[in-house]
């Protein structure tokens, strides 16, 4: 499991869980919530993370 964290209120997770799935959960503003969207490949999942990771990064940081 991995979790980014890019202010105080949001942060996103990697949840692997062989019975339901991989997801990736967010969190915000004290509320969680999964994606709609189950990955079964864990490249495509790792990729997706990673893409969610950095666009929120640049959010964060005042680079658009």
């Amino acid at each position: 499991m991995k979790k980014a964290y890019f202010a105080d209120q949001l942060a996103i997770e990697m949840v692997n869980d062989k019975w339901l799935g991989n997801k990736i959960k967010v969190y915000l503003e004290g509320i969680s919530f999964y994606l709609p969207y189950l990955y079964n490949d864990t490249h495509e999942f790792e990729r997706v993370y990673q893409k969610i990771q950095q666009r929120l990064q640049k959010k964060t940081s005042g680079n658009y």
